[in-house]
């Protein structure tokens, strides 16, 4: 994915939701910014997959929480929210699906719905 596409995609994020913190990246990378986006006591933090658009964003969420749904994935360091299955996922989906996803995650899970 190029630049300018991953900056719309972000704008559209932090557009929808005016909470969402920027986060520039040190130096001059010319990429876009990390995201925060914070939800129900949790900060969401969207990352590109390293070929986005054609794999579906990561999710990371501050703090960790307890879920089967949200784990360290093969050869991976930190947990991540396992939100789409790879082959639900499509090119034309944007970051703001995977945002959406995470705070309707949040949501079951305050509400017991999952575990």
């Amino acid at each position: 994915m190029n630049t300018p596409d991953m900056f719309r995609e972000q704008r559209e994020v932090w557009t929808l939701f005016p909470q969402t913190r920027r986060i520039p990246l040190p130096g001059l990378t010319g990429l876009p910014p990390n995201l925060e986006v914070p939800h129900r006591g949790f900060v969401i933090l969207p990352r590109f997959a390293d070929d986005h658009p054609f794999s579906p964003p990561h999710i990371y969420l501050q703090p960790f929480l307890r879920s089967r749904h949200y784990y360290v994935h093969d050869n991976e360091t930190f947990p991540r929210l396992c939100w789409c299955r790879p082959e639900q996922w499509s090119p034309r989906f944007r970051l703001i699906v995977a945002v959406t996803a995470a705070m309707r995650f949040l949501n079951d899970w305050h509400a017991g719905l999952v575990d």
